[in-house]
């Protein structure tokens, strides 16, 4: 999950989903506010990318 402790990160958290992708592992984003306000919509996403096992998109600041 993201949050303000994120913001003025970017590079960071590109060189670390970078990392992970390369083990073989799907990174998926969210805000804390994404979660907090609608969690049945986050836990769907992570549901569909498990059933199909592809990338869902993430937030646009990612």
């Amino acid at each position: 999950m993201d949050g303000e402790s994120h913001i003025g990160k970017e590079a960071y958290n590109a060189q670390r989903r970078q990392f992970l992708e390369q083990q073989g592992l799907t990174v998926l984003r969210f805000w804390d506010t994404e979660v907090y306000d609608d969690l049945q919509a986050a836990l769907d996403a992570i549901e569909y990318c498990c059933q199909v096992g592809t990338k869902s998109p993430s937030p646009a600041s990612s």
